[in-house]
C-alpha cells in the first residue's frame, strides 16, 4: 500500500459487477493515492458482449453497491455511470491520474493516447495487483462468479466437490428441505442460452413428453427406488453413464457432470446407483440463472435457480461436513 496522497483526485472505472474483495481492494488501493476518486461505472450497452451478461446486476446496483462501501470505508468519490471506455477522461477533468488493475492497464494506455491528440496532459497510471482467489491460482473475477465457480470473496465452490462424500445425517435434513418452488411447468420466460438440468426419471418423462427444452437429463431407472418402467426413458440412445451409490456424492458422477458443464456433450446421462443427490452437483458446478428441476416425493416438481445464496448455502453444508 502506498502510505501518502500522492493527489486530490483520481479516476478509476470499470464494470463492478456482483461488488467483490476484488473490487473492494482496487478501490481501497486508489484511496490510499488520492483525497477524492472519480469511479466511472459502465452502463448496460457496455457489458452485452462479456460472458454471461444476463447475470450482470443494472448499472444503478452496481452503483449503489459501491456508494455503500465508500460511505462504510469512508471514502470521498463521485460515482458516474459512463458510456465509452473513456469516461470523462478525454475531457479536461480535475482527475490528475488514473488507477488501473493490472488487467486494465492497456485501457489506461488507450485513454492517454487519446488525451495526446487532444493536446491534453498525459495522466500519471497506477496499476494494482489483482487478487487471487483462495486457492491462490487464479484471480477473483466477477465473471467467475456470473459463470458459478466463486463466491465474492474467492472461495472456490469445486473445493466442496474435490473427492466423494457420503451424506451426514446432518446434510440428508438440509437436502430432504424442498429448495427452489414447486411448479407444474417449468418457467418459459428465461433466455434459451440459459442452462437447465433435470433429475429423476419422472420428472424427464414429463419434460420429454410435453416437449418442454431442457439442456441435460439425468435418470437412474427407478422412481422412489423402485424400478421405473418408462418406454419414453428406454428409448433414449447414445447414454452417457456414471455410478453413484445411494446416499453418496461420488467422484465419477461429479467428473461426468463437470465434462458436461466444458463440452455440452451429451444431452442424457444414467446413474447407475442414485441420481438423486446430482442436483446437489449441478447446483455447484452451473452459472448463476441456471434451472435445476427435480421431484419432491409426495408434493411435486422442484424448480430451483441458482442464486449466488443457494451456492453459498450448498457449499456451506457439503464443506462443514467433510
Amino acid at each position: 500500500m502506498i502510505n501518502k496522497t500522492l493527489y486530490n483526485t483520481i479516476a478509476l472505472g470499470g464494470t463492478f459487477d456482483h461488488l467483490h474483495d476484488g473490487h473492494k481492494e482496487f478501490i481501497l488501493f486508489a484511496k490510499e493515492i488520492a483525497k477524492f476518486l472519480i469511479i466511472g461505472v459502465t452502463d448496460q450497452q457496455m457489458v452485452l458482449g462479456k460472458s454471461h451478461s444476463d447475470q450482470i446486476q443494472p448499472t444503478h446496483i452496481r452503483k449503489q453497491a459501491i456508494k455503500n462501501f465508500c460511505n462504510k470505508n469512508a471514502i470521498n468519490a463521485d460515482i458516474i455511470t459512463i458510456y465509452d471506455p473513456y469516461g470523462p477522461l478525454l475531457e479536461k477533468s480535475k482527475a490528475q491520474a488514473i488507477a488501473c488493475t493490472t488487467d486494465t492497464v492497456g485501457g489506461a494506455d488507450k485513454i492517454n493516447e487519446y488525451r495526446e491528440h487532444l493536446h491534453l496532459r498525459e495522466l500519471p497510471i497506477h496499476i494494482h495487483n489483482l487478487k487471487k482467489d483462495k486457492q491462490n491460482k487464479q484471480n477473483i473475477s466477477a465473471q467467475r462468479i456470473r459463470s458459478g465457480e466463486i463466491d465474492r470473496s474467492g472461495n472456490v465452490y469445486m473445493k466442496a466437490l474435490e473427492k466423494s462424500l457420503k451424506l451426514t445425517e446432518e446434510m440428508r435434513k438440509f437436502f430432504s428441505v424442498l429448495h427452489g418452488k414447486l411448479v407444474e411447468e417449468p418457467s418459459f420466460d428465461k433466455p434459451t442460452n440459459v442452462l437447465s438440468i433435470v433429475v429423476g426419471d419422472s420428472t424427464l418423462e414429463s419434460f420429454i413428453k410435453n416437449k418442454w427444452k431442457y439442456s441435460l437429463g439425468i435418470f437412474d431407472g427407478k422412481c422412489k427406488r423402485e424400478i421405473f418402467n418408462s418406454d419414453i426413458l428406454f428409448s433414449i440412445k447414445n447414454l452417457e453413464k456414471a455410478d453413484n451409490r445411494p446416499g453418496w456424492i461420488e467422484s465419477q458422477a461429479i467428473e461426468k457432470i463437470i465434462s458436461w458443464t466444458q463440452n455440452k456433450n451429451f444431452k442424457h446421462l444414467f446413474i447407475n446407483g442414485e441420481e438423486d443427490l446430482l442436483a446437489v452437483i449441478a447446483t455447484i458446478l452451473l452459472p448463476l440463472g441456471s434451472y435445476i428441476y427435480y421431484g419432491q416425493p409426495n408434493k411435486g416438481m422442484v424448480e430451483l435457480k441458482i442464486s449466488e445464496n443457494v451456492k453459498e448455502e450448498f457449499f456451506k453444508i457439503l464443506s462443514d461436513n467433510k
